[in-house]
């Protein structure tokens, strides 16, 4: 498992490794959040998948999204069970994805920052407290970074529309261009054959 590539400190360090019959995706389905990791399977050894050949296989076995919260609204009390274990993975993989990320450390710095201007007596009152998602790197329970915010599929819609809408208004420049270069085709070519009969007419005479 590896952060992704734009917050990364140090470029494909892995942050996780997850070990056979382990399982992903989970709370994003669930939460409707977007993966801000990247899952990539491991290159074995050659040495080590020249003596056993199941290194060179790797098997996924894999739920349908919509399947996946059907069999929620159909088990309701399940369904809870589940959701509560994939915050607390998504926790796990939280606080291992913020030992490789510039967004976290940047965070951490901006912390500790205040807390030194504070116990120096540049801010008045009782200054900045360690909050419960910035001890240690640890991010909270329910807290959700801003790399994870659900897919707004309305905007996506306006968006294609508004596409759409641009591309439809380059298709009619194009049409009307061609429409206007064969005409002027027509035109050349009504043009030489009247050329032609008028030099053969001079000929004639």
């Amino acid at each position: 498992m590896f952060n992704n590539e734009n917050d990364e400190l140090r470029k494909e360090e892995p942050i996780l490794y997850l070990p056979t019959f382990s399982y992903f995706g989970d709370y994003q389905i669930l939460y409707n959040l977007k993966s801000n990791l990247v899952f990539k399977t491991m290159e074995p050894e050659m040495e080590d998948s020249n003596q056993n050949p199941e290194f060179n296989s790797i098997i996924f076995m894999c739920i349908d999204k919509t399947l996946l919260l059907d069999l929620c609204d159909l088990f309701p009390q399940t369904a809870e069970n589940i959701k509560r274990r994939s915050k607390e993975r998504r926790l796990r993989f939280m606080q291992q994805r913020n030992t490789n990320s510039h967004k976290w450390k940047q965070k951490l710095d901006e912390l500790k920052k205040k807390q030194n201007n504070s116990a120096s007596g540049k801010f008045s009152g009782n200054g900045p407290t360690a909050t419960a998602d910035h001890q240690d790197g640890q991010p909270s329970l329910d807290q959700f970074f801003s790399d994870e915010e659900p897919e707004n599929f309305e905007s996506q819609k306006e968006d294609m529309k508004l596409f759409l809408n641009k591309l439809n208004k380059r298709i009619d420049v194009l049409v009307d261009a061609w429409k206007k270069a064969e005409n002027m085709m027509s035109k050349m070519g009504d043009y030489k054959v009247l050329m032609e009969q008028a030099q053969k007419r001079k000929e004639a005479e």
